[in-house]
């Protein structure tokens, strides 16, 4: 595949056949988008005026006019933060809601988002926005775009962005969600197992959406059941049956069966998207249900330590899978049970790759996982019994996987509120810095501690939003998992996690760029500072032979401005003039760098007053009169006629009919002593009927409260209809109906 060269602000685009190595900026005048494949690293930024590309090379599914395309340098490390994802979402139970996508940032900078769907337009997928940390985009898409059945099609959705972001999935109906964080293009892998809930109450079910051309699929069956036999394209396959295909991007296959898919290994000649899970299961003795999907790890990032969290505020324990991916892989789980106040430690042998085995953890029980092989790790949440909760599915990453920072947020329950837990494993001695959205937690934070370690586990439970959690040193790496509980629902996923190429051979490389690979082959993951002070962090002998990203800098806010003058701020009436004054201030002391967080609060204030200027928001030449805050723009126009047809000369010069529509206007008016040098003139408001409302032209009535119109409260009828009023002078403005065919002496316009 071509490289991209050239300035690295805006690169030439290299093509491979079949492949459009640039996003193509879709005009309004087609409803379709180029499918397309980017280089790892290399990602659209921006739609640049004047500048060509040659989209001839490219493969379209349609005619294209052509495009101007911007590029720009991104590093992307081996996490759930990227550039660009293909997105999918296996069945749920019923048809009735739409399925949702959540995308955020730790970024503090505004990225560039677009979502589309390349290759279905029953309906189609396109949303464009922006947003930066602490911001979420909430998008609802159609439930059109799950799989159903066993099928295949081209449901996949495309996530791109101009820099990092994070992405979770959410596949809800009533009674029945899971959730689960999606991983970018540059991390995925080309062997995968699948993990189901076994016995399911509907179908268990995986997903594989194609991310490069011509790739090709084997699916490997593990079927618990000898007699069940899966139809698929034509053809029926067994226990241990190979399914082989093709796949191009964006494509989507989904398996289903009654029988337990736990196991089945599904290998690519390319990277490729796999999602597992069931379409509605109860889990232990419970008989609520729910959905159940995660986005399946690659093989190459499995690891070998591992620690398990009870869900906060529940009783009735939750079941743990291991899978292997190597031929007798030993794993041992020690831990404490603090509601048995006794340690327990079990011992589980997995013969072959794929073999699994699933173990019961009481709601009190903390452990540690070490296995001789890199396995995988589930955590599926038992059914509601006593307490409100439902299954749920979490994917536990390996201690070796843990990160610095996450940046998630919380999903919406179909009813109102979930109760949101976060839930987090952090060595001992690094307490004291972690920090949720900057803030430090309390010293009387609880831990529980995990037998035979240093570390600890605790939870917060956080409302509704948008969240970063952190440690202040970016080489303190902790365990962060979300959970949310409801009446009969429930969701559950890591918040984050490294997704490192940990499971394969380790070279020796280069570490002083951070990577997010482990450059010096010592089990870490970027553990030196690389700060200049010639420390050896990590204690090996060794200085900055793994460099870690920057410390984090948060934004602080510079000192205010002094607060401006009280200016007017005319809108288009005079009624609509208002007074500010405002001061303002600037992120920058210092700014945010190295994804830390914006600044809170807001970089302007302003507070109402009343300017001294109010008169220079009229037109020029309309007189000004004022009293407090109420202003009135007038303009009289000797100008005698029938009101017919004078009646519509204020609008057709862009104002208004003078309308009298408070005390305080009619009050100032009087006082104005404006030179009148005829005696009756038109102004806003006719009744349409016999003993009918005044109104006003834009049909709001007249209120009666003037006091010089007391007397003319409904006025004497001639039983003629559409009269308009008209504004006596000599009497103190008193006011006469009169009908269109009268004569005026002229009208009065307002401003």
């Amino acid at each position: 595949m071509a490289v991209c060269t050239g300035d690295p602000d805006c690169m030439s685009v290299g093509y491979d056949e079949g492949n459009c190595l640039c996003y193509v900026y879709n005009k309004l005048s087609t409803s379709k988008s180029a499918s397309f494949v980017d280089i790892p690293g290399w990602q659209h930024f921006d739609i640049q005026q004047g500048r060509e590309t040659e989209l001839e090379l490219c493969t379209f599914d349609f005619e294209y006019e052509g495009s101007n395309i911007l590029y720009k340098e991104v590093q992307n490390y081996p996490d759930n933060k990227g550039t660009n994802f293909v997105v999918a979402f296996m069945e749920n139970s019923q048809k009735s809601l739409p399925v949702e996508l959540f995308v955020t940032t730790a970024k503090p900078y505004e990225i560039k988002v677009i979502v589309t769907s390349p290759k279905w337009t029953s309906p189609s997928v396109y949303e464009s926005f922006t947003l930066t940390s602490g911001q979420t985009k909430q998008i609802f898409i159609s439930n059109e775009f799950r799989m159903y059945g066993i099928d295949r099609s081209k449901k996949a959705l495309s996530v791109s962005a101009s820099d990092e972001i994070i992405v979770y999935g959410v596949n809800k109906e009533l009674y029945s969600c899971d959730a689960f964080l999606a991983f970018p293009v540059d991390v995925l892998g080309t062997e995968y197992y699948t993990v189901s809930h076994f016995p399911s109450t509907y179908a268990t079910e995986f997903l594989i959406a194609g991310v490069f051309t011509d790739t090709e699929v084997n699916i490997a069956l593990k079927l618990n059941n000898v007699n069940t036999k899966i139809g698929f394209e034509r053809k029926f396959y067994a226990n241990g049956d190979v399914i082989n295909l093709f796949m191009d991007p964006y494509d989507t296959v989904q398996i289903q069966t009654m029988a337990d898919l736990t196991g089945t290994k599904i290998t690519s000649s390319q990277p490729i998207v796999v999602y597992s899970g069931n379409r509605r299961t109860n889990v232990g003795t419970g008989r609520s249900m729910d959905h159940l999907v995660q986005q399946m790890m690659p093989t190459i990032t499995w690891g070998k330590r591992f620690i398990t969290l009870p869900i906060p505020t529940r009783t009735t324990g939750d079941f743990f899978r291991f899978i292997a991916s190597e031929n007798n892989t030993v794993v041992n789980i020690t831990g404490f049970d603090y509601q048995l106040n006794q340690n327990i430690s079990y011992t589980l042998v997995l013969q072959k790759p794929g073999d699994y085995i699933e173990k019961y953890h009481s709601s009190y029980f903390y452990s540690l996982v070490v296995s001789s092989k890199p396995i995988s790790l589930f955590q599926i949440v038992s059914s509601q019994v006593v307490e409100m909760a439902d299954p749920a599915m979490i994917q536990i990453p390996p201690i070796e996987q843990f990160g610095a920072e996450y940046v998630f947020t919380t999903p919406k329950y179909t009813l109102g509120e979930y109760t949101n837990f976060f839930m987090f494993v952090v060595h001992s001695k690094h307490t004291a810095g972690l920090q949720l959205n900057g803030v430090n937690l309390p010293s009387t934070q609880e831990y529980k501690q995990i037998t035979g370690t240093s570390y600890l586990a605790s939870y917060v439970t956080v409302p509704t939003g948008s969240y970063s959690f952190r440690h202040t040193s970016p080489i303190v790496f902790f365990g962060g998992y979300l959970y949310g509980l409801a009446n009969y629902e429930s969701y559950g996923f890591p918040a984050g996690t490294r997704l490192s190429p940990i499971n394969v051979q380790c070279n020796l490389t280069s570490g002083a760029i951070p990577d997010g690979i482990d450059n010096d082959c010592d089990g870490l993951i970027d553990e030196e500072l690389c700060d200049g002070t010639s420390t050896d962090d990590d204690a090996d002998g060794q200085i900055d032979e793994d460099c870690a990203k920057p410390p984090p800098i948060d934004g602080q806010w510079n000192a205010w401005t002094h607060w401006s003058e009280c200016k007017a701020s005319c809108g288009s009436r005079a009624s609509l003039i208002t007074g500010a004054s405002y001061r303002s201030r600037v992120c920058n002391n210092p700014k945010p760098e190295n994804e830390g967080l914006q600044c809170q609060g807001n970089a302007l204030e302003l507070f109402q007053c009343v300017p001294s200027d109010l008169c220079s928001c009229c037109p020029l030449d309309f007189s000004c009169v004022s009293t407090n805050d109420t202003i009135l723009c007038y303009k009289v126009y000797d100008m005698s006629g029938k009101i017919r047809n004078i009646k519509d000369n204020c609008a057709s010069d862009g104002y208004d009919l003078l309308r009298l529509d408070s005390e305080e206007k009619e009050t100032i008016l009087d006082n104005s002593m404006a030179a009148f040098s005829g005696t009756d003139y038109l102004v806003q408001g006719k009744r349409l009927s016999d003993q009918g409302d005044w109104l006003y032209m834009d049909g709001a009535r007249v209120i009666d409260f003037f006091t010089h119109w007391d007397n003319q409260i409904n006025p004497f009828s001639n039983n003629r209809k559409d009269e308009f009023i008209v504004l006596q002078t000599q009497s103190g403005y008193t006011w006469l109906n009169r009908e269109k065919s009268e004569e005026v002496s002229g009208y009065i316009c307002e401003g």
